[in-house]
């Protein structure tokens, strides 16, 4: 339900309620409630209905994000698949 990704060059987080990605270089947050994404060089958030994000010298804003960017749902299914 909650995901903090902070100090690291690439980032992908999804499907989660609350996300708050801090000082990286490259993040994709997409299909979340709540996202908060300070300090970073380039942001994209996609589908959110309430997403914010301040102090970034290039940020975007948009309603859909690609499919290969949600690896974390697949990965999550993978694992609890994995331990049955």
């Amino acid at each position: 339900s909650n995901a903090t990704v902070s100090p690291n060059r690439k980032a992908t987080v999804s499907s989660i309620s609350n996300a708050t990605v801090s000082s990286i270089s490259n993040a994709t947050v997409s299909s979340i409630s709540n996202a908060t994404v300070p300090s970073d060089s380039n942001a994209t958030v996609c589908s959110n209905s309430n997403a914010t994000v301040p102090s970034n010298s290039n940020a975007t804003v948009s309603s859909r994000c690609p499919t290969e960017d949600a690896t974390l749902p697949l990965y999550h299914e993978s694992l609890t698949l994995g331990l049955g």
